[in-house]
């Protein structure tokens, strides 16, 4: 039998899909919510099954032909590891110089290792990039903002508020 990439390919993504499904399965449920017909488990399994259909899909649909066998020639392991070894820093550095910061030095050596040699392009596509990953949490605190304001002025508490509880608030 002539194993190629496409049947490859297909057992990854059929062993990712049952894993996806096994744990899927482990989402804690509400009492009472595993007899609604629309649940936290739904969307999850309902992609499960639709990843190991596409992956059974695959296999059986893959071409056995001889030229589209497995062959690891021409592939740059060296700079793959690299790029694992950038991401290994970005996941340090995030707890010491923050979200925008990490990205953006990781955005920055993952544009120099692929090639990219102009100073200018590097840094503004990843202060561009980092920028905009960082819009998303400046919307939740202007959100927090506005609600604990609204809150206030309302007499309520917060619903977005970080603090924890008081044993007063109770």
């Amino acid at each position: 039998m002539t194993i190629t990439k496409d049947h490859i390919g297909g057992l990854i993504f059929l062993s990712f899909s049952l894993a996806y499904s096994y744990y899927a399965n482990q989402i804690a449920l509400i009492p009472g919510d595993e007899f609604q017909p629309f649940h936290a488990r739904t969307l999850p399994n309902f992609l499960a099954v639709l990843g190991g259909v596409l992956a059974l899909l695959q296999l059986l649909t893959a071409t056995k032909s001889r030229h589209s066998r497995l062959s690891l020639t021409g592939y740059d392991f060296w700079l793959m590891g690299k790029l694992l070894l950038l991401m290994v820093a970005f996941s340090l550095a995030l707890k010491w110089v923050g979200f925008l910061v990490s990205t953006a030095l990781f955005l920055s050596g993952g544009y120099w290792l692929l090639g990219e040699r102009r100073p200018k392009v590097i840094l503004l596509a990843a202060a561009s990039q980092s920028h905009s990953l960082g819009v998303s949490p400046f919307c939740y605190q202007l959100l927090v903002f506005i609600d604990s304001n609204a809150r206030y002025l309302s007499g309520t508490r917060s619903t977005f508020s970080p603090s924890p509880r008081r044993v007063s608030d109770v």
